[in-house]
């Protein structure tokens, strides 16, 4: 790959950027030259003012227009005269609110000041929102309005306004606050008598925001109180609260502010204002233009070749240090390159330059890789601190770093905190194990001076070599060798070769892998599942009892739980797997009256107390206790004997029963059976005692016995894997309570209610 010429291309590079910035500065003194801004706003205040006065004319325009149309409307003379068509006069304002972009609210309010048809829209929403029709019980009384006032007045076929206000309901200004303005006209009935008015409500905020819109000039609206109703300053005009207070004269100056009230109109360098013609609102209001560069001073006199002289000497100073950032790149990227290969506590190379010497390896035949673990490291460095167990390392890489010279090992690596790495050209497996034994004998026998040699350390060491018998020649032989180097680990021995035993459990762990997937998976979408297996009660001769299982449902097919159970554990999905299991079978069995359920718990799930929380929190919620077993699976030993009596106390307490699953398996004690037995509600027999129980004399002189004790203790027994008649013949014989297995039938997905 072409490497980039730094210092070059950074020469190149601000050459041009000082070319391109005398052309610039160049530029920018000729139109500063050609052009002043200051003057230019200045000559056209008139020409502004006749063109804002023309567009606040032409807007109150179409609203005059749309209530003499509205007036005269067929329609609305109905209403007025016959009380009729009042649902289509409603539609009719409905229309117009909407087609008329700034319209809010329009009313017919009778003579008498009250309010008969009225539409809305909100106010602070969107122009674009839609009008609604005002219930008769919310229209008001407005009589005493003081704009109702002033309209009850109108003559003829009039249009009167209100002044420009804030909008208020029932008396009080809407927040946020929204200046607006009335329009009126007289209504009248066919005999021509005054019937009422039509108002039509108009929101100012967007109008006053396009007619402030200008580049050169700030655009006030003043009225006869000298009080601003429009700012381009927020905390001014009518919608601040500083609209009574902040006036004509703090904006010009109070000498200006008199003259103006004297005169229609002032025009000079740094403002102008005129009213605003008569016609077109009754309000008396006057227009502000201030130029916006009044304070702009452009100094046209400063020396142009001072400039250019000082960007001339800038560049040439700057020079060096251009020259200096442009080796930069190169120093970086060999030190960025060299630490990306290097491992910074033993300047040894690291796991990247190692991948990258195995990916270069292919015209090697038989190099092979060799990993060397410290395994004490931990233990010093939680015994000893970190600064220990870093001298350590740096010690270990010392020594290594020499027998690889005196052994002819090719090259030497720190691959992670506690594991060094050997490449080495194999030739005789002999050769190879005498000079390993020899490697691990040396360490486990070297003893490590640490803390300015006031600290001796002895390690121990685990040693794993890559297949022999066909090295890959690549990375693959770093992962068989980490694979024989974990191996080892488990096993506790020394020395390690990869070999076919490694592939298989490379196989277990690929389908490990994809367990682990599957139950991701299966918890995200909802796919873990439960099935039920039924229970027959020996001496009723029914089923009353049913066993929760879980499954995970993947692809259509169902996982059992020696498949993934253990894998849960290890990814620390196992707790959810349960409060899910817990979930569901009370959801279940909650309307199932007469049918008793159980959930297996392990030793582990009853250690969780997230787990006894849940648990519990769900018996206090559904209300089943009564119908619900715990099994407590017998297969794990008992560490806190306590914690678990407790647990057993709490859930009899609340009115659940106890059965020990698999008793005749693993950790099976008879001790913890007689401590528990006042709290043992049921015994379930494991299956490897009950297989074959009907032909063999020595199980049933077990499981006799085993039944002679509970029923001492009044504890009742369930027999497992009965999958024959003739087994559950024999078991029901025995006086065994209940029976379980494929025979009475197998797990389903919902349960028989009788």
């Amino acid at each position: 790959m072409h490497k980039i010429n730094y210092k070059r291309t950074y020469l190149i590079i601000y050459f041009l950027t000082v070319i391109v910035l005398i052309f610039a500065v160049t530029y920018i003194f000729e139109i500063k030259d050609k052009m002043n801004v200051n003057k230019i706003s200045s000559d056209k205040f008139e020409e502004k003012f006749k063109s804002h006065e023309t567009s606040i004319y032409n807007f109150f325009e179409t609203y005059k227009d749309t209530l003499n149309a509205l007036a005269r409307n067929k329609t609305l003379q109905d209403y007025i005269n016959y009380s009729k068509s009042k649902k289509e006069v409603q539609e009719l304002f409905l229309t117009l609110n909407d087609s008329l972009k700034y319209s809010f609210q329009l009313r017919y309010i009778n003579k008498n000041g009250l309010e008969k048809i009225k539409v809305d829209k909100d106010i602070n929403s969107s122009l674009k929102a839609t009008s609604k029709i005002i219930t008769d019980d919310l229209l008001q009384d407005k009589s005493k309005r003081k704009y109702v006032q002033k309209f009850l007045n109108i003559q003829n076929n009039d249009i009167v306004m209100s002044d420009i206000n804030l909008q208020k309901e029932f008396g009080k200004i809407i927040e946020p606050k929204i200046p607006t303005i009335r329009l009126a006209t007289s209504v009248y009935t066919k005999d021509g008598k005054k019937s009422g008015f039509i108002v039509l409500n108009i929101q100012l905020s967007s109008f006053f925001q396009n007619l402030q819109k200008s580049t050169l000039y700030n655009v006030y609206l003043v009225d006869n109180k000298n009080r601003f109703i429009t700012h381009p300053n927020k905390k001014y005009g009518i919608t601040s609260d500083n609209f009574d207070t902040y006036l004509l004269k703090n904006e010009i100056g109070e000498k200006q502010a008199k003259l103006a009230l004297s005169k229609t109109t002032i025009n000079n360098k740094d403002f102008f204002i005129k009213d605003l013609n008569s016609t077109i609102l009754d309000q008396k209001v006057r227009i502000l233009f201030t130029p916006k560069f009044k304070n702009l001073q452009i100094e046209q006199e400063e020396s142009q070749l001072s400039i250019y002289v000082i960007l001339l000497i800038a560049a040439v100073l700057f020079l060096p240090v251009i020259f200096y950032f442009a080796s930069i790149p190169d120093l970086l990227r060999g030190k960025i390159r060299k630490q990306s290969i290097t491992d910074s506590l033993t300047s040894l190379p690291n796991k990247e330059k190692l991948f990258q010497d195995l990916s270069s390896n292919k015209r090697v035949q038989k190099r092979i890789v060799i990993l060397l673990h410290i395994d004490s490291y931990n233990r010093i460095h939680d015994a000893y601190g970190y600064k220990v167990a870093e001298e350590l390392i740096k010690e270990c890489s010392l020594f290594l770093s020499k027998f690889k010279y005196k052994n002819s090992f090719y090259k030497l690596y720190r691959i992670s905190k506690n594991c060094f790495a050997f490449t080495y050209d194999f030739k005789r497996k002999e050769d190879l194990l005498s000079i390993l034994d020899h490697l691990h004998y040396s360490i486990e026998n070297q003893s490590f001076k640490v803390l300015n040699n006031n600290f001796e350390v002895l390690t121990n060491a685990t040693i794993s070599i890559s297949n022999i018998e066909a090295p890959n020649n690549t990375i693959e032989d770093l992962k068989e060798a980490e694979v024989a180097l974990s191996d080892a680990l488990t096993r506790k021995i020394d020395i390690n070769i990869f070999n076919n035993e490694n592939k298989k459990n490379i196989e277990i762990n690929k389908k490990n892998i994809l367990t682990v997937n599957q139950i991701k998976k299966a918890i995200e979408t909802d796919n873990v599942i439960i099935q039920f297996q039924a229970i027959y009660n020996n001496r009723k001769d029914c089923i009353d009892k049913y066993e929760t299982l879980i499954r995970l449902k993947v692809d259509n097919k169902l996982l059992y739980p020696s498949e993934f159970l253990d894998i849960a554990k290890e990814i620390k999905k196992y707790k959810k797997l349960t409060m899910i299991v817990i979930d569901k079978a009370f959801e279940y069995f909650k309307d199932k009256k007469d049918v008793s359920f159980s959930i297996n718990l392990s030793i582990e799930d009853i250690s969780c107390q997230d787990i006894r929380k849940h648990l519990f929190k769900q018996m206090q919620k559904y209300n089943i206790n009564d119908r619900l077993v715990l099994e407590i699976v017998e297969t794990e030993t008992i560490n806190n004997y306590e914690n678990f009596l407790f647990f057993i106390k709490k859930a009899k307490a609340h009115g659940c029963k106890i059965a020990i699953d698999d008793f005749g398996s693993g950790y099976s004690n008879y001790e913890y059976i007689v401590k528990l037995s006042d709290y043992i509600d049921f015994l379930k027999i494991d299956g490897s005692l009950i297989i074959g129980l009907d032909e063999n004399p020595k199980r049933q002189l077990l499981v006799g016995t085993l039944k002679f004790l509970c029923d001492s203790l009044n504890i009742q027994t369930i027999a497992e894997y009965v999958e024959s008649q003739e087994l559950f013949d024999y078991v029901k014989s025995m006086g065994i309570h209940y029976s379980q297995g494929y025979y009475i039938g197998k797990a389903e997905d919902g349960i028989k209610v009788a």
